[in-house]
Order: C-alpha cells, then sequence, then structure tokens
C-alpha cells in the first residue's frame, strides 16, 4: 500500500469523498470506497467476523481510548454486537435500497435525488480487500445533550445530532486512513443521505492522532468535559474535547 498521504485540500479530493457509495455487482450490495485506498472499503457488518472484532478492539492501543467498550473482550461481546448491529444495519440496507435505480449502476456514485434521511450508519467494517480482513470501525449514534437517543430519534432530521466514533488497526496508522474513513462517512454518507443538523465527536485531550483526524474533517473544538474512564483502562478522570461539524 501505497504511504502517501492524498491533498485533501483539493477540491477533486472533496468530491472524492461525496461520491464514495458504490454498488457490489458480485455481492449484491453497496458499499463505501476509500478514494485514495483502492483496497480499502467500508461494508456492512456480517456474521462470522467475530474474531476479527475481539482482535481489533483488544488491541491495547485501541482498547485504553475506548471507554465504554468492554476490556478485555471476548468472543461473545462481539457475538453479541452483531446480533443487536446486524438486524438493524439491514433495515437501514433496506431502506437505502429504496432510493436506488433497479439494477444500481456499476463503477457509479450512488446519491439521492432529493433530501433523504436514512436513521443510521449500515457500513461499519472497514476490510482490506487484499485480505479480506477487518481492520477498522465506524460507529455512529444518535446523541443529544440531555436527551436519550430514542428522543433525539423522534426529532425532526434537521433538528438531530449524531456521534461519531472510529478505531483503525495500529498496522495501519500514519498513513491518512482514518482521516479519509471519518471523511467518507461524513462527507459520503451522512451529508448525502441523512439530512442532520450536526455531526459531533469526544476526543482525549491528549490523543493529538485523533483530534487532527476531526479538525481535518471540518469539525470544530464547540465545549470541554471532564471523563471518568474505567479502571481497567487506567482509570482517572480524562479532559475531553467536544467536537462539532454543523451539516447545513
Amino acid at each position: 500500500m501505497s504511504t502517501n498521504k492524498p491533498d485533501t485540500s483539493s477540491e477533486k479530493y472533496k468530491e472524492s469523498l461525496s461520491n464514495s457509495l458504490r454498488w457490489d455487482q458480485v455481492e449484491g450490495q453497496a458499499y463505501i470506497q476509500l478514494p485514495s485506498y483502492p483496497n480499502l472499503r467500508l461494508v456492512p457488518f456480517r456474521q462470522g467476523i467475530e474474531d476479527e472484532i475481539v482482535t481489533l478492539f483488544s488491541h491495547e492501543v485501541i482498547a485504553k481510548r475506548l471507554f465504554r467498550l468492554p476490556y478485555p473482550m471476548y468472543r461473545h461481546h462481539a457475538e453479541e454486537m452483531i446480533s443487536s448491529l446486524v438486524p438493524k444495519h439491514q433495515a437501514l440496507l433496506a431502506e437505502l435500497s429504496t432510493h436506488l435505480p433497479s439494477p444500481p449502476p456499476i463503477n457509479t456514485p450512488l446519491l439521492p435525488s432529493s433530501p433523504t434521511h436514512i436513521p443510521g450508519f449500515p457500513f461499519k467494517s472497514l476490510v482490506d480487500t487484499t485480505t479480506g480482513r477487518k481492520i477498522g470501525d465506524l460507529n455512529l449514534a444518535a446523541r443529544k445533550a440531555g436527551m436519550t437517543d430514542e428522543e433525539v430519534l423522534k426529532l425532526p432530521s434537521k433538528e438531530q445530532d449524531w456521534v461519531i466514533g472510529y478505531v483503525l488497526d495500529p498496522g495501519y496508522h500514519g498513513k491518512g486512513i482514518m482521516s479519509e474513513m471519518v471523511g467518507c462517512l461524513i462527507d459520503g454518507w451522512i451529508k448525502n443521505w441523512m439530512d442532520i443538523r450536526a455531526v459531533t465527536a469526544l476526543v482525549e485531550d491528549n490523543n493529538t492522532g485523533s483530534i487532527k483526524v476531526v479538525l481535518k474533517n471540518g469539525l470544530v473544538r464547540v465545549g470541554s468535559e471532564d471523563t471518568a474512564w474505567p479502571e481497567e483502562k487506567g482509570g482517572g478522570i480524562r479532559p475531553t474535547g467536544q467536537y462539532e461539524r454543523k451539516m447545513f
């Protein structure tokens, strides 16, 4: 894989993020192609990747940053994650299919013909197609201060805020992949298919790499909070920045 990072300031690059949703005729499903990395794509969660999930989320570099997920992660945690998320993601994919021509075009960006609100993100797994292995993960959840997730989902889409989370196998760090992965999520999916008010992120103040990722993707710091960290991941109170990008 090339170690040359893309020119993220160019208009051509920004357009490539917006046009990253494609159709795989062989698999019979949509996917998101990372434009600068032909062998990397975001695909739906599926059965059979339990061990890959455990390996990814148990890596010390990743696990210490994820205060909501169990550590160590065991296979039954991955099984529960898949059994919970796959049906939800299949419903989102079914909703997406209602907005696509039949059959969907191949090697052509999939874009909505009118403002569309699909309430979620079904392309959770970043896969290296040369190995078929899951190397990264994206999470998107409805989240607004003072409200439950269910209350947020009842709001008109243009009043909704969604929070992003992202991890990448450390063996792939330093190549701009994580920034592009998040860029595809925001500009290739959220902006085109969700019609929401804002995307947000919570990042530890000492996580400089992750801060660069959100800043590169147009999020700005809007606040701070102190987060109580689980004892099994180091414990203590950690200063955390609140970041936001308004979508319109």
